[in-house]
């Protein structure tokens, strides 16, 4: 289907140039090609969307996609910058959201995991979404019960604060009674396992 999506946009783009949806349309090219994995093309058509689109008001959401393909390319000084300046500049908050749970994914995948809570939680506040918010505290959780499976606990208890989907919940709660028992507290562990 994203082949379709790059055909169909980029008839969009080929035919209808003073169309409202010319700027949609390139972002989706983009979109397109990084979910396919082609990243040198996405960043080429992010890069061409902040230069020809700069009114356009996805410029943020284009700036962000370009960060992350960045990031794909190995390219981490510049993505990190890009990402940091959205945080400070942008009026979007599912952009800043965004932003935040990239850079808690970078230092994620660095094992800095300090770092990795505190962006996963700043993406949890800038975030409207409560579905978002509790897969964003299951991460805030799995992370924390690397550091420290007692605070964990508390940290999988509030998944279940946002409006998680059912197999969420489950591993919200079954994780709860994992690190119960990895801290010793095996009475309360085992009245979760229980129910």
């Amino acid at each position: 289907k994203f082949n379709l999506a790059i055909e169909k946009a980029s008839k969009v783009i080929q035919y209808h140039k003073s169309s409202e949806y010319m700027d949609r349309s390139v972002l989706l090219i983009g979109k397109s090609y990084f979910y396919l994995g082609d990243y040198l093309k996405a960043e080429r058509k992010f890069s061409e969307f902040i230069s020809k689109l700069k009114a356009s008001r996805f410029l943020d959401e284009a700036l962000l996609n370009l960060a992350k393909t960045q990031l794909r390319l190995e390219n981490e000084k510049p993505a990190l910058e890009r990402f940091n300046d959205l945080i400070k500049n942008s009026d979007d908050r599912l952009v800043v959201s965004e932003s935040y749970q990239s850079l808690a994914e970078y230092y994620l995948n660095k094992k800095d995991y300090t770092n990795a809570i505190k962006n996963f939680k700043s993406a949890i506040g800038y975030s409207n979404n409560s579905e978002f918010k509790a897969q964003m505290q299951f991460l805030v959780a799995s992370v924390t019960n690397k550091l420290d499976p007692k605070k964990a606990v508390v940290e999988f208890d509030k998944v279940l604060d946002y409006n998680a989907s059912f197999d969420l919940e489950y591993l919200a709660k079954y994780n709860t009674a994992k690190s119960m028992i990895l801290s010793g507290d095996l009475k309360n562990a085992n009245e979760i396992i229980e129910n």
